[in-house]
C-alpha cells in the first residue's frame, strides 16, 4: 500500500515540478491513471512497482524535450544499446554521470518553495514539516502514513468546524449595499435582525460545531436570524437533520430564521423531508435581499421606531423616531 501511495506521489510531484518549469498545465488524475495501468500490466511479467524519475524527467527537459514521447524514445534507445552494444556501458565514466545526476536533482528542488511552505500557515506547515522529519529518522513506508494521517487530521479540523461569520450591509455605492464582516469593516448591526454568512459544508462531523456556533451567535433578545448560504456546498444526511432541528427549535421559541443564496446544486441533494417542508413553508428564500425585505417587514414598529443604526436600504421606510 505505501509502495502504491509513494509512486503515486512521485509521479505527480514530478509532473508538477517540470509543469512549474515549462509552464503547462497537468491533469493529475492522468497521471494516476498512466502510473495505475503500468504498474497492473508489469505486474503480469513479475515486474518491480515502477514510477517515474526526477532525474531522467528533470536531464530530459534540460536537453529540450518537450512532449512525453521523448520518455519513450530515450527508454527504446538505452534498450537498443542494451541489447546490440552491451559492451560500451563499462566506458561510460561513472562519476560524470552521477555528478550529472546531482545537478539534475538539485535544479528540481525548489528551495524558495520550502521556505513559503515554513512560513504557510500551521494546517499547512505542520504536515510538511512531520512528513519530512520522519523521512530523516523513520521508514520511508511509516514517514508516508504519518504525512498522510497529519494531513487528514488537519483537513478533518478544518472542515468540522464550518465558518459562520456575522455580517452587515456595507455602501459599495449609491443605492448598492454588499454583505461583509462587521468586525473587519466596523460596520453596524441591526438590533432585531442578525445576518450570518456561513462558509463550509455541513456533515456529520460539523454538525454538533456548527449548532454551537448558531446557538452563540444568535443572542437571546434576538429573534430573527438570515443564514448565507453562499458559500455551503455539501450538506449530508446528518446535516440535514441538524438544520431541521435548528430552524424548528428557533420557530419555537418565537423566532424567525431564513436561509438565502442557496446553491441550486445543493438544495437538488437534501432529502430530509422535515427540512424540504421547512424551506418550501417560506424558510428558503431565492436572494439575500429578498430574504431582508421579508425579515425587514416582520420587525415590529416600536422596535424600528426606537433604531439609530438603519443599516438597510428598506429601514428608511420603516417608523421613525
Amino acid at each position: 500500500m505505501s509502495i502504491a501511495i509513494l509512486g503515486l506521489i512521485e509521479a505527480v510531484a514530478i509532473a508538477r515540478s517540470i509543469a512549474m518549469r515549462s509552464k503547462q498545465v497537468i491533469n493529475g488524475n492522468q497521471e494516476f491513471y498512466g502510473q495505475g495501468l503500468s504498474n497492473f500490466v508489469g505486474a503480469f511479467f513479475q515486474c518491480y512497482p515502477s514510477s517515474g524519475s526526477f532525474t531522467r524527467s528533470g536531464g530530459n527537459y534540460d536537453a529540450g524535450a518537450k512532449t512525453p514521447l521523448a520518455i519513450l524514445f530515450s527508454a527504446f534507445i538505452v534498450l537498443g544499446v542494451l541489447l546490440f552494444l552491451p559492451d560500451i556501458t563499462q566506458y561510460i565514466p561513472v562519476p560524470v554521470m552521477a555528478g550529472s545526476i546531482l545537478v539534475i536533482a538539485w535544479n528540481l528542488f525548489d528551495v524558495s518553495g520550502f521556505i513559503k511552505q515554513m512560513k504557510a500557515p500551521k494546517p499547512d506547515a505542520i504536515p510538511f514539516v512531520l512528513t519530512f522529519l520522519s523521512t530523516l529518522f523513520l521508514p520511508l513506508e511509516s514517514a508516508i502514513y504519518v504525512g498522510i494521517f497529519a494531513s487528514l487530521t488537519f483537513y478533518l479540523a478544518k472542515t468540522a468546524n464550518p465558518k459562520l461569520t456575522v455580517v452587515a450591509p456595507y455602501q459599495v455605492e449609491e443605492g448598492v449595499q454588499q454583505m461583509k464582516n462587521v468586525n473587519r469593516y466596523d460596520l453596524p448591526e441591526c438590533p432585531a435582525i442578525k445576518m450570518v454568512r456561513l462558509d463550509g459544508s455541513i456533515f456529520f462531523g460539523a454538525a454538533e460545531s456548527f449548532q454551537e456556533s448558531i446557538r452563540g451567535l444568535v443572542e437571546s433578545n434576538v429573534k430573527r436570524l438570515i443564514l448565507i448560504c453562499k458559500g455551503m456546498n455539501f450538506v449530508d444526511v446528518t446535516g440535514q437533520h441538524t438544520l431541521a432541528e435548528e430552524i424548528e427549535r428557533i420557530k419555537k421559541s418565537e423566532g424567525t430564521i431564513f436561509f438565502s443564496s442557496l446553491k441550486g446544486n445543493t438544495l437538488d441533494d437534501f432529502t430530509d423531508d422535515k427540512l424540504q417542508s421547512l424551506l418550501k413553508n417560506g424558510v428558503l428564500k431565492d436572494s439575500t435581499k429578498i430574504a431582508v425585505s421579508e425579515m425587514v417587514a416582520q420587525v415590529p414598529a416600536d422596535v424600528c421606531r426606537t433604531c439609530t443604526s438603519r443599516v438597510f436600504q428598506e429601514c428608511p421606510s420603516r417608523p421613525n423616531v
